[in-house]
C-alpha cells in the first residue's frame, strides 16, 4: 500500500471506529494482525456479539463496490484469523459475525452487518 492510500485507509478506519463507538460498539482491537491476516477493527456489539469489520474507504468514481472488493481468498484470511483472534482471548463460544463499513470523505456512507 502506498503512503498515500495508507494515510486515506488509517483515516477511514478511524472515522469507521468512531462511529461504531457512536453506535454503542466497544472497540476491542484495531489492525489486529496474526500470521493469517489482519482485521480492521474487533469490536463488541451490545448483545455481546463479537463483530469483525472491515473497513473500506469508498470512492464514488469507483467502479467497484467495496463490498466486492472483499474477495473470497480476502474472507478466508478473514475468518481464519478471527478464528485466531477468538481462540487467543478464549471466546471459542462467543457468537461472531463480520460486518462491512464504508466510509466516503471521512463519513461513515453505509454499515452492512453480517456480510458472509
Amino acid at each position: 500500500m502506498g503512503k498515500i492510500s495508507g494515510e486515506i485507509g488509517r483515516a477511514g478506519e478511524e472515522t469507521a471506529a468512531q462511529y461504531l463507538r457512536a453506535q454503542h460498539y466497544f472497540i476491542l482491537a484495531q489492525n489486529y494482525y496474526s500470521h493469517f491476516g489482519e482485521i480492521d477493527i474487533v469490536a463488541k456489539a451490545q448483545d455481546q456479539t463479537i463483530v469483525f469489520v472491515e473497513v473500506k474507504t469508498y470512492k464514488p468514481h469507483s467502479l467497484v463496490h467495496p463490498l466486492e472488493a472483499i474477495t473470497p481468498s480476502k474472507k478466508k484470511h478473514l475468518r481464519k484469523t478471527a478464528l485466531w483472534y477468538l481462540a487467543r482471548h478464549h471466546l471459542d463460544n462467543a457468537q461472531a459475525r463480520f460486518d462491512l463499513v464504508i466510509v466516503e470523505n471521512r463519513q461513515v456512507v453505509d454499515h452492512l452487518e453480517n456480510i458472509f
